[in-house]
Order: C-alpha cells, then sequence, then structure tokens
C-alpha cells in the first residue's frame, strides 16, 4: 500500500510563495503532496518587471516564472482564483472563497502585503488605482491608450518605477510627493535632489512638499487638487503611498501579530505547524519588502519543512534598488548617518553621481550609490561581514581596499 504523503498548502502563490516552492523541490520533490491557493487568475509571475509591461517593453508572457505544466510535472495542485478567506487552525482546515476546503499538515503563510490608501477626498473614484498585480498594469495601459494626464502620489521606488512607466507609455505624468526630496526612506537630501533632476531630465514632473487634499470629478478623475490650492489635470490617478503586511487571514486565526505575521529564526509562527515568509512576516521587529532577503527567506523555510531544520533566518540589511531610464540607484542600511557616524562623500551632479558611505566603529553601516554603482555589490557584502575596515577610507568611494 502507498504511503499517504503529508500535505504543505502554501497560501498565496507570488514571487515568496514560489521561491518557497522551487527551494522545497531542490531539497526533495516525494516528502509533501503541496498546495498552492492563489488569489490572482494567473500562474506566479515575476512582479518586479511589472513596470516593464506597462511601459511596454515586455508582454505579461515574458513575466510567467512557471506555466501551468511545471506545476503538473512536479505533482503540485495549483488553485488560482481561489482566495484563502478562513483558517481554522485547530482542525487544521483552510477555506477559500469560492467554497473551496483543504485539510493541511504544514500550512505556509506568504500572503504578501496591501497597498497604504491614505484618506483623499474622492479617491473611490473611477480612475484612481494601485499598482500591485498585473491586473492593475492591465487597467492602466488601457487608460494610457486614449488618455494623456497622469498623476502619481508618491515618489517612493514604486511610485517612480510607475511614473517613469507611464511616461514611456506615452502619458504625461506628475509626480506628487509629500517631503522634500524623493525616496526618503533610502535616500538623503543631496542624493534624492539629484535623483529629481535626473528624472525631470526624461520628461517626468514634480510637486515636492504637497499634500493632495482631493481628487477631482464627478463619477471619474479629472485632477487633483493640493493643499495649496493648486490644480493639476488628471485623466488617472495612480496611489503609490507605500505598503504593509497583509496579516488579516492570520490575525483572524488568532496568530501572532504586530506589524507583521511574527515569525521566529525558523520562520515559525506563534501556531504549531503554521510558517510565514514574505512581505507578511516581522521578523525580529524588521519587515521586509524586497526579494533579496524574501529568497533567502525561501531557503530557510524549504530547509525547516524538509531540509535538516538547522538553517536560520539572519537580519538582513534593508536595501532598494532603482534602474529607470539608465539611472542605476542602490541604497542599504543606514543611509542617513548620525553622530556617531562617519561619511565619506563623493558627488558630481554635471554627470549625476553620487556615492555615500555611512562607517560606525570602523565598520560599513549604510551606502547610497547614485549613478555609478560598479562597487556597491563589494560594499554590500563588507556591510554583511562585518568587516572591519582598515586602509584609507576614501579608496572605498574609489573601489580600492
Amino acid at each position: 500500500m502507498k504511503e499517504m504523503l503529508h500535505r504543505l498548502v502554501i497560501i498565496g502563490n507570488g514571487m515568496a510563495g514560489q521561491a518557497a516552492v522551487e527551494e522545497i523541490l531542490q531539497i526533495q520533490n516525494d516528502g509533501y503532496e503541496i498546495v498552492v491557493f492563489g488569489a490572482e487568475p494567473s500562474h506566479s509571475y515575476n512582479r518586479i518587471m511589472l513596470s516593464d509591461v506597462l511601459s511596454g517593453k515586455r508582454s505579461f508572457s515574458q513575466l510567467n516564472t512557471k506555466n501551468r505544466a511545471w506545476y503538473e510535472s512536479n505533482r503540485i495542485k495549483l488553485f488560482t482564483r481561489s482566495p484563502v478567506t478562513k483558517i481554522d487552525a485547530e482542525r487544521k482546515m483552510v477555506f477559500t472563497e469560492n467554497g473551496y476546503s483543504s485539510h493541511y499538515d504544514k500550512l505556509l503563510l506568504a500572503t504578501g502585503s496591501v497597498p497604504f490608501i491614505p484618506p483623499i477626498k474622492g479617491v473611490d473614484k473611477n480612475g484612481v488605482h494601485v499598482y500591485r498585480t498585473i491586473e492593475d498594469v492591465w487597467s492602466m495601459s488601457e487608460i494610457s491608450r486614449y488618455r494623456k494626464n497622469a498623476v502619481v502620489i508618491g515618489g517612493g521606488l514604486l511610485g517612480l518605477e510607475a511614473a517613469k512607466a507611464l511616461k514611456d507609455n506615452g502619458m504625461d505624468v506628475t509626480v506628487i510627493h509629500l517631503t522634500e526630496h524623493l525616496m526618503e526612506q533610502q535616500l538623503d537630501y543631496d542624493s534624492g535632489t539629484m535623483l529629481q533632476m535626473l528624472l525631470e531630465k526624461t520628461g517626468l514632473k514634480f510637486r515636492m512638499n504637497a499634500v493632495t487634499r482631493e481628487i477631482l470629478g464627478e463619477d471619474s478623475v479629472t485632477g487633483v487638487k493640493l493643499q495649496s490650492g493648486e490644480v493639476i489635470e488628471a485623466d488617472m490617478l495612480l496611489i503609490c503611498t507605500g505598503i504593509r503586511p497583509n496579516t488579516e487571514l492570520a490575525r483572524n486565526a488568532e496568530i501572532m501579530i504586530r506589524r507583521g505575521v511574527v515569525v521566529n529564526d525558523f520562520l515559525e509562527t506563534s501556531h504549531e505547524n503554521i510558517y510565514a515568509i514574505g512581505e507578511c512576516v516581522e521578523h525580529r521587529g524588521v519587515v521586509y519588502g524586497l526579494f533579496e532577503p524574501l529568497a533567502e527567506q525561501a531557503r530557510v523555510v524549504a530547509d525547516s519543512l524538509v531540509g535538516g531544520g538547522l538553517r536560520t533566518f539572519e537580519e538582513s540589511p534593508l536595501s532598494a534598488v532603482l534602474k529607470i531610464a539608465d539611472i542605476n540607484l542602490v541604497s542599504v542600511g543606514n543611509y542617513a548617518g548620525g553622530d556617531d557616524c562617519e561619511e565619506l562623500v563623493y558627488s558630481d551632479p554635471a554627470v549625476g553621481i553620487y556615492k555615500k558611505i555611512v562607517l560606525k566603529e570602523n565598520r560599513i553601516d549604510g551606502a547610497i550609490f547614485l549613478g555609478d554603482t560598479t562597487q556597491y555589490r563589494d560594499i554590500y557584502d563588507l556591510l554583511r561581514g562585518n568587516a572591519v575596515i582598515n586602509g584609507k577610507r576614501q579608496n572605498l568611494l574609489l573601489g580600492g581596499g
């Protein structure tokens, strides 16, 4: 008689969930019956490349990481358009919106994040979009075919990528940002203002230190009104004001939540047999929204589930990467410095290059590279390794030891 496999249920078919599946298969592909529930209609795709689809540089098919045949060949049951609405941890069951239920032996939460929507008057009008899924991109791409003016609220990483993609798609784009410089969560004032200058050369427009008070129009968007009284015409409004961990499902199952789903170093939640990875989790007080730490989380959770269970997830320095309009930008760790830090800076606004390395107690604590990122990987490795820096400090900016 064939031995019955344990069932691993994964909630979420985004990049984190998909990475976990691939890591599990690399260790062993016959220890679990794997069932994946995804809310979206498509198979897994590379969400990082959505801007290329929005700009018209790539087709959606080029983003698909795995097709239906791959799931079938690996004996993975994939349910698309099947958002899970309830977890019964006591009975070890999950229930979907479309009436399906499944038992699990182990459960992995990879529910990702949800957009933060500020309470702006008129935010529910037609033509107001967020930027998270391929369906969001398809909707905006259709509007851009016959509309001219777009406004993006939010000058962070996602907002800038979307703004440039809409510009490449032929729209006139204005970015409204709350603070005095772009990407203030990853850049200091000098690099943020230099980035704005470089993006303005591509045709993007900016309103800095600006607060959106109202979205104008009857049923559909016609413009936005700022606190200053200025009205900006808009046929489309894109809100990119940050994300929040998607914790509702876990919260309703009485799994421990703070900012995200709380996990330990093995990515176990407060409930036995339930794990979590990706943008939904909080590890040692930190929430991660970038792929590199998510990939490491996938390796750790795979080891916890089907490996030796010895691998742990260590704190990873927060980093950001922006690559649009031939502008290369990376930021990692404590970019802002402080009274107890040493700052090394090289700036050449004429050619759009800014480099900053922050040292604390003879160790790299953070860095910004704009325009020239060739040294970033070396600096990142020194930061991750907590290496003591000897020799001439300025050599770090020039690529020396």
